[in-house]
């Protein structure tokens, strides 16, 4: 396991280097919004039975995929609504919050990477424009990402095309202009203490594979900032401090 030295949010606090003075003051808005949503936003589900385990029946996986996802999807119209409610989104008439709407700027190639086009949440100048992309947001429960650690894997290397400068996009003669910053956002109910587990980022970086470890020093896992929230205290650190501080 990582030793991950992980920051402790405070408002108006939010230091990661190399996302830029206006990036800085977005993620900042959207921690302050992570932060207004209460723990009642975050819940097990009814019928919280493992998906992976021997005695599942297909029924209760579906049942369980089905219901994790009611679940994040419950959390995220919130976050939606405190962060639209944010007063740099509310009085910058070119800022826009949009989830899971459709960014299919990029080429095909990344297809493989499932359900690329459709991030969870974007704060950008709109869907007609090519530049003015700030953030764009990942979330998973820590369940979730317990039971399939590859879907995190996936959303942590969607948020790299996103923001990264060498992404290839469909038409070559749109100037598309990267994200600024990329969020993954593990939100958490519960830990395992039973286990030995801690409130740290290390819930995420164990998770993390070959490919993403890999990156090890390159500058866009800097563009990723790994938080996590149980509904009272927000942890944060970029991918890049996650990856070199074993």
């Amino acid at each position: 396991m990582f030793s991950v030295m992980e920051r402790t949010y405070v408002i108006n606090e939010p230091i990661v280097e190399g996302v830029g003075e206006t990036n800085t003051i977005y993620l900042n808005s959207l921690f302050i919004a992570i932060k207004n949503v209460t723990k009642d936003y975050i819940r097990y589900t009814y019928h919280n039975e493992d998906p992976k385990s021997a005695s599942a029946s297909e029924k209760s996986i579906k049942r369980s995929k089905a219901e994790i996802s009611h679940v994040e999807r419950v959390f995220a119209y919130e976050l939606y609504r405190q962060w639209c409610e944010q007063n740099i989104i509310k009085n910058t008439s070119e800022l826009v919050i949009n989830a899971e709407i459709p960014k299919q700027f990029i080429d095909r190639e990344y297809e493989e990477m499932g359900n690329l086009y459709y991030p969870d949440m974007v704060l950008h100048n709109g869907q007609n424009n090519f530049v003015g992309n700030h953030v764009v947001c990942e979330i998973k429960r820590k369940e979730y990402v317990d039971a399939y650690p590859e879907k995190m894997n996936d959303d942590i290397n969607k948020l790299i095309v996103y923001v990264s400068d060498n992404t290839k996009v469909k038409n070559k003669d749109i100037n598309w202009e990267p994200f600024g910053v990329g969020v993954f956002l593990m939100t958490i109910k519960e830990l395992k203490k039973h286990e030995g587990e801690e409130y740290s980022l290390d819930l995420i970086s164990k998770h993390l594979d070959k490919k993403i470890l890999n990156l090890g020093k390159e500058n866009v896992t800097k563009k990723i900032v790994c938080v996590i929230y149980n509904g009272q205290e927000l942890k944060y650190d970029t991918l890049y401090n996650m990856i070199n501080k074993k």
